[in-house]
């Protein structure tokens, strides 16, 4: 089925047989006794985990004892449910070679994880694809168990309250997971009501399942352009629209480590649209050719007494939205800022700077930020005791 998709869907990027191998991947071939490579990046065809680590993802690699995993490969029995079912599927779909968060970065090492996060464009885009575990809540619960039949019978009188929606799997609720699909080219994703193959043209129920079909983020086809002197003008409107999408879709999900992760995790997507917006710095989340309808975020359902609490770690400057944890709408202001279209003074960016948390990685974590404006001054007055929404 992947070959038959591969061949007859024109408008989906074909696979890169040559592209380089991440730093180390999972060798599956036997599949009793996996390895953990050090690949020096050599040509090669991989596949990608996406899934919820939960608490117990108790087997990982780190500086101490990565050199063992090389050494010796693993007892398959010794992985929780989730990497067990993984390496079974690639496996058994022929893929040799696999990349697995958990055992492919060093946890303990901010070096490496800096280094593979500024890689993992990369990883997901140039993997021949993804299998998304997307029913299980942790790595301790797997995905490859019997899911319940649907006939059309059932589906008469049903509780719509009650009905599937591919948006509620908990890989839904979590940040990394969204750059981990929607970078990804082909994707089989496990759901709660059936498997599922996800590409840039079409979802596709595995075994001609009665269930809903996917409706999960996708970049812009015009994505597959050299750079933004390619795209016309609506092309732009909506790469633009796309990305305040998937601010809005990413910040309503959930981090564990949300100090250090905020910016990192959403990094795979902003190089993917850095790609056709070249001439254009990025700003802590923010776009310089866009920046101040950028400073425009709000955040939805936000306490009504009081501005969002903001963590006492630093993560980013206090204009960014990265810098609360609260679901975020970036609006649209494309017609509104349009000269003439308003009588409104517009304000001008004198300067701005960010202080990168690794050098090399300009769209990843920031240590500091900096902002300078010109802006109109009106008078105001707001009188004790009045109703200030009033005014």
């Amino acid at each position: 089925m992947l070959d038959r998709h591969i061949r007859t869907h024109d408008k989906c990027p074909k696979p890169i047989e040559t592209s380089s191998l991440p730093d180390r991947v999972i060798d599956c071939s036997n599949i009793q006794r996996p390895e953990l490579v050090i690949t020096n990046n050599v040509p090669g065809v991989y596949a990608t985990l996406s899934y919820v680590w939960g608490r117990n993802q108790y087997l990982v690699s780190t500086a101490r004892n990565v050199d063992f995993f090389v050494k010796d490969a693993f007892d398959i029995k010794l992985f929780p449910p989730t990497i067990q079912h993984v390496l079974i599927s690639a496996h058994n779909w022929g893929m040799r070679y696999l990349w697995i968060n958990a055992l492919c970065i060093l946890q303990d090492s901010a070096d490496d994880k800096g280094r593979q996060i500024s890689q993992m464009h990369k990883i997901y885009t140039n993997a021949h694809f993804a299998i998304i575990a997307a029913c299980a809540n942790g790595v301790d619960e797997g995905f490859l168990q019997d899911r319940p039949a649907r006939i059309p019978s059932e589906m008469i009188g049903y509780d719509v309250t009650q009905m599937y929606h591919d948006e509620m799997e908990p890989v839904n609720y979590r940040g990394w997971c969204l750059q981990e699909r929607v970078l990804s080219k082909r994707s089989f994703i496990f759901a709660a009501d059936t498997i599922k193959y996800y590409c840039q043209t079409e979802p596709v129920n595995i075994g001609d399942a009665l269930c809903e079909p996917s409706t999960g983020p996708r970049l812009p086809e015009a994505f597959s352009s050299a750079s933004a002197q390619d795209l016309s003008p609506e092309e732009l409107m909506w790469a633009r629209r796309s990305w305040l999408f998937m601010i809005w879709e990413y910040s309503r999900r959930s981090l564990s480590r949300p100090d250090e992760d905020k910016l990192n995790a959403l990094a795979g997507i902003a190089e993917q649209y850095h790609h056709i917006l070249r001439r254009s710095r990025y700003h802590a989340g923010l776009w310089e050719h866009t920046f101040l309808e950028d400073l425009v975020w709000q955040n939805i359902g936000a306490p009504t007494t009081g501005p969002p609490e903001r963590s006492k770690v630093y993560r980013a400057p206090s204009w960014s939205w990265a810098s609360v944890d609260r679901h975020t709408n970036m609006p649209s202001l494309e017609s509104k800022l349009e000269p003439g279209a308003y009588d409104v003074g517009q304000c001008t960016v004198v300067e701005c700077n960010v202080t990168l948390a690794r050098q090399g990685s300009a769209l990843a974590a920031v240590t500091a930020g900096y902002l300078k404006l010109e802006v109109f001054m009106h008078e105001a007055t707001l009188e004790p005791g009045s109703d200030s929404s009033k005014n």
